[in-house]
Protein backbone atom coordinates (compact mmCIF):
# COMPACT_ATOMS: atom_id res chain seq x y z
CA UNK A 1 0.00 0.00 0.00
CA UNK A 2 1.26 3.26 -0.66
CA UNK A 3 1.16 5.82 1.67
CA UNK A 4 0.11 9.95 0.73
CA UNK A 5 2.38 11.48 -0.30
CA UNK A 6 4.65 9.27 -2.23
CA UNK A 7 5.96 10.62 -5.34
CA UNK A 8 5.21 8.93 -8.75
CA UNK A 9 6.79 9.98 -11.43
CA UNK A 10 4.73 9.42 -14.95
CA UNK A 11 7.29 10.72 -17.14
CA UNK A 12 11.19 8.35 -16.88
CA UNK A 13 12.47 6.18 -20.39
CA UNK A 14 16.16 5.17 -20.75
CA UNK A 15 18.06 3.83 -23.23
CA UNK A 16 20.20 5.84 -25.73
CA UNK A 17 18.82 9.07 -27.31
CA UNK A 18 20.95 10.30 -30.36
CA UNK A 19 19.99 14.18 -30.17
CA UNK A 20 21.59 14.14 -26.41
CA UNK A 21 25.10 13.03 -25.39
CA UNK A 22 23.52 12.66 -21.74
CA UNK A 23 23.55 8.72 -20.35
CA UNK A 24 19.63 7.76 -19.88
CA UNK A 25 20.59 4.04 -19.25
CA UNK A 26 18.68 1.93 -16.99
CA UNK A 27 20.90 1.94 -14.45
CA UNK A 28 21.10 5.64 -14.17
CA UNK A 29 17.37 5.92 -14.41
CA UNK A 30 17.27 3.00 -10.99
CA UNK A 31 19.61 5.14 -9.42
CA UNK A 32 17.69 8.73 -10.30
CA UNK A 33 14.29 7.19 -8.79
CA UNK A 34 16.22 5.99 -5.53
CA UNK A 35 18.01 9.27 -5.05
CA UNK A 36 14.66 11.14 -5.36
CA UNK A 37 12.45 8.55 -3.23
CA UNK A 38 10.25 7.80 -5.66
CA UNK A 39 7.80 4.98 -4.75
CA UNK A 40 6.84 4.22 -8.51
CA UNK A 41 8.23 5.47 -11.95
CA UNK A 42 6.13 4.69 -15.59
CA UNK A 43 8.80 3.71 -17.54
CA UNK A 44 9.71 2.95 -21.06
CA UNK A 45 12.60 2.35 -23.21
CA UNK A 46 13.46 4.88 -26.08
CA UNK A 47 13.99 1.90 -28.76
CA UNK A 48 10.21 1.85 -29.11
CA UNK A 49 10.28 6.00 -29.75
CA UNK A 50 13.22 6.12 -31.75
CA UNK A 51 13.50 2.87 -33.85
CA UNK A 52 10.71 -0.17 -33.42
CA UNK A 53 7.82 -0.17 -31.28
CA UNK A 54 8.04 -3.96 -30.99
CA UNK A 55 11.66 -4.58 -29.61
CA UNK A 56 11.30 -1.63 -27.12
CA UNK A 57 7.98 -2.64 -25.57
CA UNK A 58 9.92 -5.58 -24.97
CA UNK A 59 12.59 -4.49 -23.46
CA UNK A 60 10.31 -2.25 -21.21
CA UNK A 61 9.09 -5.74 -20.09
CA UNK A 62 12.51 -7.45 -19.66
CA UNK A 63 13.55 -4.14 -17.43
CA UNK A 64 10.86 -2.91 -15.99
CA UNK A 65 10.62 -7.02 -14.54
CA UNK A 66 13.63 -6.47 -13.09
CA UNK A 67 12.10 -3.70 -10.52
CA UNK A 68 9.46 -3.62 -8.47
CA UNK A 69 9.76 0.14 -8.60
CA UNK A 70 9.39 0.33 -12.19
CA UNK A 71 5.59 0.07 -14.00
CA UNK A 72 6.05 -0.36 -17.65
CA UNK A 73 4.26 1.41 -20.43
CA UNK A 74 4.37 0.38 -23.98
CA UNK A 75 4.25 2.76 -27.15
CA UNK A 76 3.36 2.59 -30.57
CA UNK A 77 4.91 4.47 -33.64
CA UNK A 78 1.56 5.41 -35.58
CA UNK A 79 3.59 5.78 -38.63
CA UNK A 80 4.37 1.89 -38.29
CA UNK A 81 0.86 1.17 -37.10
CA UNK A 82 -0.53 -1.71 -39.03
CA UNK A 83 -4.53 -1.27 -37.29
CA UNK A 84 -4.04 -5.25 -36.21
CA UNK A 85 -6.60 -5.37 -33.01
CA UNK A 86 -3.95 -7.62 -31.93
CA UNK A 87 -1.48 -5.89 -31.14
CA UNK A 88 -3.67 -3.33 -28.68
CA UNK A 89 -4.81 -6.34 -26.69
CA UNK A 90 -1.43 -7.48 -26.46
CA UNK A 91 -0.26 -4.72 -24.44
CA UNK A 92 -2.92 -5.59 -22.15
CA UNK A 93 -2.26 -9.32 -22.26
CA UNK A 94 1.62 -8.65 -21.63
CA UNK A 95 1.45 -6.31 -18.80
CA UNK A 96 1.24 -3.01 -20.03
CA UNK A 97 -1.49 -0.54 -18.50
CA UNK A 98 0.06 3.08 -19.76
CA UNK A 99 -0.06 3.46 -23.59
CA UNK A 100 2.31 6.65 -24.30
CA UNK A 101 2.59 8.39 -27.72
CA UNK A 102 4.69 10.99 -28.91
CA UNK A 103 3.68 13.50 -31.76
CA UNK A 104 6.80 15.67 -31.79
CA UNK A 105 9.74 13.16 -31.31
CA UNK A 106 8.06 10.99 -34.05
CA UNK A 107 6.97 14.27 -36.36
CA UNK A 108 3.64 12.79 -36.83
CA UNK A 109 0.25 14.98 -36.58
CA UNK A 110 -2.13 14.64 -33.52
CA UNK A 111 -4.71 14.36 -36.12
CA UNK A 112 -3.60 11.55 -37.70
CA UNK A 113 -6.10 8.55 -38.67
CA UNK A 114 -4.06 5.78 -37.59
CA UNK A 115 -3.95 7.61 -33.53
CA UNK A 116 -7.83 7.49 -33.81
CA UNK A 117 -7.63 3.78 -34.87
CA UNK A 118 -5.18 2.96 -31.70
CA UNK A 119 -7.77 5.22 -29.55
CA UNK A 120 -10.50 3.34 -30.92
CA UNK A 121 -8.70 -0.07 -30.06
CA UNK A 122 -7.54 0.78 -26.98
CA UNK A 123 -11.38 2.20 -26.23
CA UNK A 124 -12.27 -1.78 -26.94
CA UNK A 125 -9.04 -3.47 -25.02
CA UNK A 126 -10.04 -5.67 -22.20
CA UNK A 127 -7.11 -6.44 -19.16
CA UNK A 128 -6.05 -10.22 -19.15
CA UNK A 129 -8.77 -10.78 -15.95
CA UNK A 130 -11.46 -9.76 -18.47
CA UNK A 131 -12.72 -6.19 -17.49
CA UNK A 132 -12.15 -3.79 -20.44
CA UNK A 133 -9.32 -1.03 -19.44
CA UNK A 134 -11.27 2.23 -18.18
CA UNK A 135 -8.82 5.01 -19.81
CA UNK A 136 -11.71 7.74 -18.66
CA UNK A 137 -10.39 9.92 -15.69
CA UNK A 138 -10.92 8.36 -12.49
CA UNK A 139 -12.48 10.25 -9.25
CA UNK A 140 -9.58 11.84 -7.10
CA UNK A 141 -10.85 9.53 -4.32
CA UNK A 142 -10.17 6.52 -6.15
CA UNK A 143 -7.08 4.64 -4.55
CA UNK A 144 -6.73 1.96 -6.42
CA UNK A 145 -3.54 0.28 -7.33
CA UNK A 146 -1.85 -0.31 -10.29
Amino acid sequence: MRMPGQVIDMNTHFGAYPRMKVDISFEVLEKIIEQNKVAKAVTLSLKGVLYDYVEGNAETLRKCGESRDLVPAATIDPRKYTGAVTDISALADQGFRVLRLFPDLQEWPVRFAPVRSIIHELHHTHSPNGQRIDLRRRDRDDRSGW
